[in-house]
Parts: structure tokens; C-alpha cells; sequence
């Protein structure tokens, strides 16, 4: 008898904290790297590992982590984005 054995191909931690890194200076270019690099890693360890999930769920209360200005910025952003997503 032969077992297929299937691995699933995880992408690596650091690679979707700097997807997120990348995508949070997209929707903040004033932003520092270092703070897109550590706010990426807090989304990560909240369960936010995909922009697409961050885009659909993140709410306000999610972001206490950062500071209020880049808070405020994100959550317009997102307001942004969600709304031309409802027009599609």
C-alpha cells in the first residue's frame, strides 16, 4: 500500500508580516517602516495575517496598539476601501 503524504506549503511568518508592512505604508506612506513593521506584527498576532482579511474585518478596537494618529488614518482608509468595494 502506498500513502500520498500531502504537505501543505505555509508561507512563512515573515514574509506575511512584510506583505502587511508593505500594504499598511501603502495606505500610510508618512508612516516610519519601523512602526509598519511592528504594527504588521501585532495585526499577525491579532489573527490578521492577510490583507484581504484586515480589508473585510479589522475594526477600530483592533488597532490599540497604534498610535491614534495612524489609527485614525487606518480606519479612514479602510472606510475608503470598503465602500469602493461595496460599489463593485
Amino acid at each position: 500500500a502506498t500513502s500520498e503524504s500531502r504537505s501543505i506549503q505555509a508561507t512563512p511568518v515573515s514574509e506575511k508580516t512584510q506583505v502587511v508592512a508593505q500594504w499598511l505604508l501603502s495606505q500610510l506612506p508618512h508612516m516610519h517602516k519601523d512602526d509598519a513593521s511592528e504594527y504588521s506584527t501585532q495585526l499577525y498576532d491579532l489573527g490578521f495575517d492577510s490583507i484581504a482579511f484586515i480589508e473585510e474585518e479589522l475594526i477600530e478596537e483592533d488597532l490599540s496598539f497604534m498610535k491614534s494618529a495612524h489609527r485614525r488614518v487606518m480606519m479612514r482608509q479602510l472606510s475608503k476601501i470598503r465602500a469602493e468595494k461595496e460599489l463593485e
